[in-house]
């Protein structure tokens, strides 16, 4: 279903989709190929693919759409999508773009390279790696557009890569430099934060999956589930703030120097993560309104 359409451009020209006739509340049918044949659209999957075989520069395209009028029945439009032309300069990145999809994702990629193949017998440094792993992926394209089969995989790796941060996180600081006191009471806790975080992975898969194949299928699964994704979601968050426990117990009991040195630069790094959390519980636990502009930092 259409929703947010922009109806002019920055430059305050009418949009394609404005010209075309679009219309908020429209719900997209599918598309006609360049063969003339009417192709479905009902999941994001079939939408990604339809961008790609349909969208072109230089090139018009025809979107069919299902608009609903008052007390009748839906009617079945076709719309001429006017074409989009060759930009003469790639077009500019914004700097959040940068940041987020392409510098954060980089350093992480490196940095857990650099930790894990400099000391592969430590298991800490294994953690850590792992940890700069899940950060990175933080900011990386959706595997929704990806072609078929690079998209299922994407999305495998996309879920686990984010499920396991916080397990990751609690994981490094229950036992960095050495076993916290929470380690020692409750040593099982880590088994427990391995377990919620791999149903947590399988869980966000779906999350994603479902309306890949089918919007309704999708948005009856999210609405009639969303209870028990907030409830994960919480758990997900509860291994950060054992992690910063964990951190806090243990530069308290520590008294070598040099490892309580080691911890107070960890937690200047560890702090970092206090934004996104914040923002992540605010939208998604809580379901709250976040401006787009800060989305990328959450």
């Amino acid at each position: 279903v259409v929703a947010g359409l922009t109806e002019r451009d920055k430059d305050g020209k009418p949009t394609r989709g404005a010209i075309a006739g679009l219309r908020e509340g429209d719900r997209v049918a599918g598309y006609l190929g360049n063969d003339g044949r009417f192709r479905e659209v009902s999941g994001r999957f079939e939408l990604s693919d339809a961008r790609r075989a349909a969208v072109g520069y230089g090139h018009p395209w025809s979107l069919v759409v299902e608009r609903s009028g008052e007390g009748a029945a839906p009617e079945r439009l076709t719309l001429q999508i006017p074409s989009a032309a060759r930009p003469v300069e790639f077009p500019a990145i914004p700097l959040n773009a940068w940041v987020t999809a392409i510098a954060i994702p980089l350093i992480c990629l490196v940095t857990g390279l650099f930790i894990g193949l400099t000391r592969p017998e430590d298991t800490s440094a294994f953690v850590a790696a792992m940890l700069f792993f899940c950060l990175g992926r933080g900011g990386a394209p959706t595997a929704l557009y990806m072609p078929p089969g690079f998209r299922e995989f994407g999305l495998v790796a996309m879920a686990a890569l984010f499920s396991f941060m916080s397990y990751f996180f609690f994981r490094f600081f229950l036992s960095f430099p050495s076993a916290s006191p929470l380690e020692r009471r409750a040593p099982w806790l880590k088994w427990v934060a391995l377990a919620t975080c791999s149903v947590f992975a399988v869980w966000n898969f779906f999350w994603d999956w479902v309306p890949g194949r089918s919007f309704s299928a999708g948005a009856a699964f999210q609405a009639r589930w969303l209870w028990l994704d907030i409830v994960q979601d919480v758990i997900f968050v509860l291994w950060f703030l054992l992690g910063f426990a964990a951190l806090a117990t243990n530069m308290a009991t520590l008294r070598n120097q040099v490892e309580r040195r080691k911890l107070r630069i960890l937690l200047v790094g560890a702090l970092g993560l206090i934004p996104m959390v914040v923002l992540y519980v605010l939208r998604v636990v809580f379901q709250g309104d976040i401006p787009k502009d800060w989305h990328w930092l959450g």
